[in-house]
C-alpha cells in the first residue's frame, strides 16, 4: 500500500517533467525553423538586390550620360583665341600641324550615350579683332590691348563613336566651315598642314582707337 502511494506521488512529477521537456523541444524546433526560413529569405533578398545593382550598372553603361573633353582643330592661318561648344569653353587653338589640331583637351560637355536622334551644337569662336592702347594713370605706361570679334554658328554633330564616346572635336576650316564630331579617341587632323605656315593674326587698330567702337 505504501509502495502504491509512493508510485502515485512520483508518476505526476515524471509526467509533468516529460510534458515540459516535450514543450521545450517543440518550441526549439519551431524557433529553429523560423530562423532557417528567415536566413533563406535574407539570402534571397540580398541576391535580388545584387542582381538589381548589376542590371542598373549595365543599363547605365549602355544608356547613361558621360562627360566628354573638348579638343579643337585649327586649319586656318590665324590663331583662335577662344571657342565654345554649347557654352563649354574650349580654350585657344594654335595653327594645326600634321599631328596636332592645335589645342589641348579641356573640360567638358555632358552627353547621353543612347541618344540616336540628330544632335546639334552651337559653336561660338573668335574670328578677327582689333587693338587699342590704354595709358596707365599711375605710371603713364601705354599698353596694347586686343578686342576680339566673335561669330556663332549652329551645326550638326557627327556621331563617330563606337559606343564609348570620349571627345567632342571641333574642326575649323579656312572656308569658314565648322565640323563637330563626337569620337571615342582623339583623331589626327583631317587636313595635313605645315604647323610653321605664316601666322596672320596681326590685327588692325580699332576704329578711332577706341575699345567701345566696332
Amino acid at each position: 500500500m505504501l509502495l502504491l502511494q509512493c508510485v502515485g506521488l512520483i508518476l505526476p512529477v515524471i509526467f509533468e517533467e516529460s510534458v515540459e521537456d516535450k514543450m521545450k523541444e517543440y518550441l526549439n524546433e519551431i524557433l529553429y525553423g523560423a530562423r532557417f526560413v528567415l536566413h533563406v529569405a535574407l539570402i534571397f533578398m540580398f541576391s535580388c538586390a545584387k542582381a538589381g545593382e548589376v542590371d542598373a550598372s549595365n543599363d547605365e553603361k549602355k544608356s547613361g550620360s558621360v562627360i566628354l573633353g573638348l579638343i579643337g582643330y585649327n586649319y586656318t592661318d590665324r590663331t583662335i583665341a577662344s571657342y565654345q561648344v554649347n557654352g563649354a569653353g574650349g580654350g585657344d587653338i594654335s595653327l594645326s600641324s600634321p599631328t596636332s589640331g592645335g589645342s589641348g583637351t579641356t573640360c567638358c560637355v555632358q552627353y547621353e550615350k543612347a541618344r540616336k536622334i540628330p544632335v546639334r551644337a552651337v559653336v561660338r569662336w573668335q574670328e578677327g579683332g582689333c587693338f587699342y592702347h590704354v595709358k596707365s594713370q599711375a605710371s603713364n605706361y601705354i599698353s596694347r590691348q586686343t578686342r576680339y570679334y566673335y561669330k556663332e554658328k549652329e551645326v550638326q554633330v557627327d556621331l563617330m563613336h563606337n559606343g564609348n564616346p570620349g571627345y567632342v572635336e571641333t574642326h575649323f576650316y579656312p572656308s569658314g566651315d565648322i565640323k563637330v564630331a563626337i569620337t571615342d579617341e582623339i583623331s589626327l587632323p583631317r587636313v595635313k598642314l605645315d604647323g610653321r605656315r605664316p601666322e596672320k593674326s596681326n590685327f588692325e587698330r580699332c576704329k578711332n582707337g577706341q575699345k567701345s567702337e566696332d
